[in-house]
Formats: C-alpha cells, sequence, structure tokens
C-alpha cells in the first residue's frame, strides 16, 4: 500500500519513474511477471491499492503509460524444455572417424553435411554445404562454390581449404584405407580426381574422362575440418603410422569431434547411447529465418537385447543362420555357428580374416550403381568373397582372380564411363547375369523395411530412397 497523503517516486530499474499522491490506481496483479534489476535482483509485481478523487481521463491516460512501460519490461519465463527425438540401434558405433569407418551403425549422417545432398523423394541433386556446381561442356571438369559463411560446429569457417584437404589429404591418400578411394577411381587405369582450390569459395574438381557418378559421389561425401586434423595427416606415431589412422576413436572427447551438420557430439556412453544436440553453426534457415533444424537434441540409443530391439534385423539373421544350419545338416554339412555383434564381426571380416563364410548384408549403393564398385572390384576393400591386398598390407599369398571377378569389374569400370543412361543399365545388367551365374554371394533375402515412427513426429515425407528422416532438418514434435 502506497502513502495517498505523501508524494512518493517509485523508481525501478533506474530506467523510469512515476509520481504518486493524488491518484486513486488499481493494477492487476502480474502473475509470474518480473524485472530483473541490474544487481540481479527479481522484483515481482504486486496489486498496488491507492485512492483519492481524480481526474479519470488523466487516469485513463497514465494507468495506459504505466501498464505500457511495466509490460514492457515483464519477460515470458523462459522454459527449460528442448525436444528429444530418441533413436534406437542394434550396436555401438565403430569410430568418429568418418573415412575409417566400416559399420552400417553411425551417426555421421547426423553430424556431417556433404557438398550435394539427394532428395529422399525425387532422388534429385539439391545444395547441401554447395551454393551451386558448374559442369564443363566435355563433362571433365566441376567447378563447385560453397555457400557464403559456412561454419564448423566450434565456430571456425568452413572453406574451400577444408574440401580440398579432404579429398587429396583423406579420400585419395593412399595411406589411409577407405572404401571410398575405390568408388573415386576413374575408368581402366584407375585414375584419381584432381581438386584445386579456385578461391576460398570455389573448388575445381578434374577427370582423366568423362566419369558418370562422379557428381553424385564427389558431392555426397562429407566435408572434414582441415584445421583440426591437418597435422594427423603428416605426422606418424612410432610404428611409421599415420597419427590420423588413430585420430577420433569411440576413446575421443566428444568436445573434440568437429562437424559440420545439423548437430554435433554432446555425450557418449560407450555401448548406450550417444546424444547430439544441435549445432549452433549450421547454415540452413527456413522460410521465416528461423534456425533448422528444429529438434534440438537425438538420442541415438544401443539396444542390443534381441527382445527389446526395435530394429529386429540382426534378429532375422540369427534365425536365418539356424535355419541353414538345419538344413544343410540334413544333407551332411556341418557348421559351427558364431553370433557376433557387428562390430567384432567387421574387424573378424577385415582384419583378422579368420572366417570361412558369414552371413551378412550390403547397405547405402543409392541409385548409383556405381556405388556398389567396392564389393566388385577384384581390389575393392569390400570384395570380401575373394579377398586382396589392401593399403598398407603385404601381397597374399597364392590369391587368384577369376575371370569372371575381372569381367565384372570390368563391366562397371566401361558402364562409369557412359554417361547414356540407356547404355549403362545394359552394361549393369551384364554384370548381374555373370554375379547370378556365379553366386559369389547366396542372396537370401530382399528385406521389406519397416520403420516405425511416433505420430508425434511430424513434417514426415517418407520415400524410397530417404525413408523417413531424410528431411529431418524440418521436422516438428506436437505437444
Amino acid at each position: 500500500m502506497i502513502n495517498h497523503q505523501n508524494k512518493k517516486d517509485v523508481e525501478i530499474n533506474k530506467l523510469f519513474t512515476f509520481s504518486f499522491g493524488y491518484l486513486k490506481l488499481y493494477l492487476i496483479e502480474l502473475k509470474n511477471c518480473y524485472i530483473i534489476t541490474s544487481d540481479g535482483q527479481e522484483i515481482k509485481f504486486k496489486m498496488i491499492n491507492y485512492s483519492l478523487n481524480i481526474d479519470y481521463r488523466r487516469v485513463i491516460i497514465l494507468v495506459t503509460i504505466i501498464l505500457a512501460v511495466i509490460l514492457s519490461g515483464c519477460q515470458q519465463i523462459q522454459s527449460n524444455y528442448q525436444s528429444f527425438l530418441f533413436l534406437s540401434t542394434p550396436s555401438d558405433t565403430y569410430t568418429f572417424n568418418y573415412p575409417l569407418n566400416r559399420s552400417a551403425y553411425s551417426i555421421f549422417s547426423y553430424i556431417y553435411e556433404p557438398l550435394i545432398v539427394e532428395n529422399g523423394l525425387t532422388g534429385e541433386l539439391e545444395p547441401g554445404l554447395a551454393e551451386s556446381w558448374e559442369i564443363s561442356t566435355d563433362e571433365q571438369q566441376i567447378i563447385i562454390k560453397l555457400k557464403p559463411g559456412l561454419k564448423w560446429s566450434d565456430g571456425e569457417p568452413l572453406i574451400s581449404d577444408d574440401v580440398v584437404f579432404t579429398y587429396n589429404e583423406i579420400y585419395l591418400n593412399d595411406k589411409i584405407p577407405t572404401s571410398f578411394k575405390d568408388t573415386l577411381k576413374i575408368g581402366k587405369s584407375g585414375s584419381l580426381p584432381q581438386v584445386k582450390k579456385i578461391d576460398n569459395r570455389r573448388i575445381k574438381f578434374s577427370t582423366a574422362e568423362p566419369f558418370a557418378p562422379f557428381i553424385r559421389y564427389a558431392g555426397k561425401l562429407p566435408i572434414l575440418p582441415a584445421h583440426i586434423l591437418k597435422e594427423s595427416v603428416s605426422t606418424t606415431n612410432s610404428e611409421g603410422e599415420l597419427n590420423y589412422l588413430t585420430k577420433w576413436g569411440t576413446d575421443t572427447p566428444v568436445t573434440e569431434i568437429i562437424s559440420n551438420g545439423m548437430y554435433r557430439l554432446k555425450s557418449y556412453t560407450p555401448n548406450q547411447r550417444i546424444i547430439l544436440e544441435k549445432n549452433p553453426f549450421y547454415w540452413r534457415r527456413d522460410e521465416q529465418i528461423n534456425t533448422q533444424p528444429y529438434i534440438e537434441n537425438i538420442v541415438w540409443q544401443v539396444i542390443p537385447n534381441r527382445d527389446n530391439q526395435l530394429t529386429a534385423g540382426r534378429k532375422v539373421a540369427e534365425k536365418m543362420a539356424t535355419q541353414i544350419n538345419q538344413d544343410l545338416a540334413k544333407i551332411g554339412i556341418k557348421i559351427n555357428l558364431q553370433f557376433l555383434s557387428f562390430n567384432a564381426k567387421v574387424k573378424r571380416l577385415n582384419l583378422s580374416r579368420d572366417w570361412e563364410a558369414y552371413l551378412g548384408g550390403f547397405v547405402g549403393g543409392g541409385l548409383e550403381p556405381h556405388g556398389d564398385y567396392t564389393i566388385w572390384s577384384v581390389n575393392g576393400r569390400l570384395h570380401t568373397f575373394n579377398q586382396g591386398k589392401q593399403p598398407g598390407e603385404e601381397a597374399i599369398e597364392g590369391r587368384k582372380v577369376a575371370e569372371w571377378e575381372q569381367e565384372i569389374d570390368d563391366l562397371y569400370v566401361r558402364a562409369s564411363q557412359v554417361l547414356d543412361e540407356k547404355k549403362r543399365r545394359q552394361l549393369y545388367g551384364k554384370a548381374e547375369q555373370i554375379i547370378t551365374e556365379q553366386l559369389p554371394f547366396i542372396y537370401m533375402v530382399i528385406p521389406l523395411e519397416f520403420e516405425p515412427i511416433r505420430n508425434r513426429l511430424q513434417g514426415i515425407k517418407y520415400g524410397k530412397l530417404g525413408g523417413g528422416f531424410w528431411n529431418l532438418y524440418e521436422l516438428q514434435i506436437s505437444d
């Protein structure tokens, strides 16, 4: 209560002054309305009851002014609520280093952005980090221009130096064992593209001959931070191996993993979960200039327990293996089954090579058939049915390449050199015919994809190519 017999000044935050003493004022109590003073104190408004006969027109004017000033100082209490999208995976991540990854289960699509992306509905190429691209008339040069103002998740600028570094020092580096190099080999000679900087936003990719898959593969590979990784590709450990080969393993503190995609690493609990948070430096905005993605966090939950596994792939594979074992036993063939986690199986296949047969699958080929070249190339990293020497390894004694193996390899190379889509399909079709006859792999099933998504997730545009989350940046979680 303010004493009406004494004129009194009420000063709030030293910004404005009210004089009272001859007015009757009724101010409605404003719940949860605060002003933060310069010394950090909170002042909550209470009802003020003050009486005196007045000129009502003057009262209305003054009350309007007072309320306008008070309400301008009232700020809505900020909610601590953040949206979380929970995703399940049957296996933990293999590494945080994208080019060294050998697992189908990873978070890289959430934390990295390529130069060019595919629309998940149409398959059409759309700008990612790139603003635009131009293809020369002889189809042997592509000039890609980056968007202005791109940044890494640590706030450092992302420029053409990062693109040139990523290709020349990592993807095309003979000392780094990555399957992506296979898809970038051009023609029968297996020559590699040249990648050169024009200026801070433009990069020129050159090929020795026309290479039909190049725009999709050159554009779709994630770009890596030169300012973080450059030293690791130019220095070695005590055994003479590049330090890069042990860079960004799963034992790396998450704050050291620098990315450029929608999200960045927030926390990692081995064999349990990875939590991603919205990347504050991500470039994408909606039509109202709001930052995207709208979902602030992703929880990538590892659920290896078969009874709780939402993704049924591993469970199905084990049932298939058991059925195969039973069928072969009927004709006198005995199999010693071992059920391994995905990452353990990858290590057995590619590192120790201690196996006789395995049940597995390949994913990720996409629209471009040349994406499978690393499987069918006689020297490809995923040519598992007759594995060859890999970078840093000694030659495998006694290894022989069959004529049909080499023919498949040759057909894939020829198809990559032809720009006419009809002729390309014919060449790939011939390769498929040889594969069907020789059966280096016995194809067991063609799976149907089932992707359960909660109805609270708004904006889903499910497509055969991109699934349910290809447009993750515009998805929202309803209340």
